[in-house]
């Protein structure tokens, strides 16, 4: 009969190789006040998430802290997105938390490089070297990160995952420097063969990490889900063009209890409602800036 560990001898849950370095970041580069940003990448079901919250577990050892909590209405550590993670990465902060995850890091595209969430992702990063919290990115591959983010020096790493088992994982690290590498190899070569680029230089170390316990792994698929949940109707919503109370508040210069109040006395029915947001048609939007027009309310 087989026995599943869920953490290694030297007290880690991955290599013993990967605990020094994370002990070396807290010491060397955050304890200094000097940034540190982590990137996790590889194909869907590699376990980037797993890791991610193993690494947050550990740093939080570290520094004397329980692990990051999974809890649906209470997760600081672990961002779903870009919007959570300036409003937690604030937390944090409050908290006196060493370390934050952003999963589903997606948002982070060339394309998207120079729209307003980005610049806003972006100049959190020039600004959390004061804040002395690490930062751990979770995404599909290197290559969509935003050149700024390397420009700033502050990636002191990479984890690489494939070939994942039924009871543990495995990372290939890159230092800084090896990461610059595999983005000029990536730039070099044809799409079909970007993946290739990191196999094209040498990394600095190799190793595995072991399943989370089963409950803990169930609490993180519920978190999981429920973020993926979250950007699916936020992508709905921006596709169909629905607006908020507040939305339209804005768009009119008037309070949000205005603009409930005109909406209710139209009688007018929301398109949808959301997890107890209500969400009402762009044409809702021009009946009460007619009526705002008409009524000559300033």
């Amino acid at each position: 009969m087989t026995i599943k560990r869920y953490v290694y001898d030297h007290g880690f849950t991955f290599a013993e190789e990967l605990g020094k370095n994370l002990n070396h970041q807290l010491n060397k580069r955050i304890g200094r006040h000097k940034p540190s940003l982590i990137i996790i990448d590889g194909a869907q079901g590699e376990g980037k998430t797993t890791l991610l919250v193993q690494i947050i577990d550990a740093v939080n050892k570290l520094k004397g802290l329980p692990p990051c909590s999974l809890e649906i209405e209470n997760h600081p550590q672990i961002a779903l997105g870009g919007e959570e993670f300036t409003k937690l990465f604030t937390e944090c902060k409050r908290l006196g938390l060493p370390i934050i995850g952003y999963d589903e890091a997606g948002d982070f595209s060339k394309r998207g490089a120079i729209s307003g969430f980005n610049a806003r992702l972006i100049r959190r990063f020039e600004t959390f070297r004061s804040s002395n919290i690490m930062v751990v990115l979770c995404l599909p591959n290197l290559g969509i990160l935003d050149q700024h983010l390397f420009d700033l020096q502050i990636v002191r790493g990479l984890l690489h995952l494939k070939d994942r088992g039924l009871n543990q994982g495995n990372f290939y690290a890159y230092s800084g420097f090896e990461v610059g590498w595999i983005r000029y190899y990536m730039a070099k070569l044809p799409k079909p063969l970007k993946y290739q680029s990191y196999n094209k230089c040498g990394w600095s170390f190799r190793g595995h990490f072991l399943n989370l316990e089963p409950e803990r792994q169930k609490a993180l698929a519920k978190l999981s889900d429920h973020g993926k949940e979250t950007e699916d109707v936020k992508a709905e919503v921006k596709y169909l063009g629905l607006l908020t109370y507040v939305d339209m508040a804005r768009r009119l210069s008037r309070s949000v209890v205005w603009v409930r109040k005109i909406v209710c006395m139209l009688k007018i029915r929301e398109d949808r409602s959301i997890k107890r947001v209500k969400y009402f048609k762009k044409e809702v939007f021009e009946i009460l800036l007619e009526y705002k027009d008409s009524t000559g309310v300033r």
